[in-house]
């Protein structure tokens, strides 16, 4: 799950792919964003949640704040992910 905030003046779909760029050093098309959910997040700033299907797995090489990128099935995330993104991805389970 690639996530971060959107810098001054920033649209959430440039964040969603700026930040696909940083942290997983992918390139990640307009087009393949399917969905979007709004929430409030903590210090008054709202989290925006995007939805990317991508039909062919991506080169993916961690970026300079990660350690690590990977691939998974939905059905085998790693059981050490933060609790807050199971909720994220049931969010969108009927689209998976």
């Amino acid at each position: 799950m690639i996530g971060g905030r959107a810098r001054k003046g920033e649209k959430p779909l440039e964040t969603a792919q700026r930040e696909g760029r940083e942290e997983a050093t992918v390139e990640l098309d307009p087009s393949v964003f399917q969905a979007a959910h709004r929430e409030a997040g903590t210090n008054d700033h709202e989290v925006i949640i995007f939805l990317a299907i991508v039909y062919e797995r991506l080169k993916l090489r961690a970026g300079d704040d990660i350690l690590d990128a990977q691939w998974f099935p939905i059905e085998e995330l790693p059981p050490n992910m933060y609790q807050s993104h199971f909720k994220r991805f049931a969010l969108f389970e009927d689209r998976l």
